[in-house]
């Protein structure tokens, strides 16, 4: 995107990567090469593409954990409810350490 703003408008930008507030990551945390976890931390509703990450789950490769807000008419209208039990692991507290805790054991982190 970067080269791509350059070469087409002329723009200079930067990268941030996500997320672009620094926060501190829990003395718990594992090196980034012994994470194996793939985790979605947003809330579960009709643009997240919830689904997507189900019908992922279904393949014999290591799962998504889901957290977060549900809203319930999205989850009885479009997810299987027992894909989405299996993987749903709860809301979470939106603070720093919270996010890291989480996040400690996270190789990948999914986002539709």
């Amino acid at each position: 995107m970067q080269s791509f703003l350059q070469e087409n408008f002329g723009i200079e930008s930067q990268v941030l990567c996500h997320p672009f507030h620094a926060y501190p990551i829990s003395d718990s945390a594992q090196h980034p090469s012994q994470r194996k976890e793939a985790i979605s931390i947003s809330r579960v509703d009709f643009q997240k593409n919830i689904e997507i990450m189900l019908e992922a789950n279904k393949t014999p490769e290591d799962s998504i954990k889901i957290y977060g807000w549900v809203n319930m008419k999205y989850a009885s209208e479009k997810l299987e409810p027992i894909a989405f039990s299996k993987y749903y692991q709860g809301k979470y507290n939106k603070s720093f350490s919270a996010i890291s805790k989480i996040l400690s054991k996270c190789k990948f982190m999914v986002d539709l």
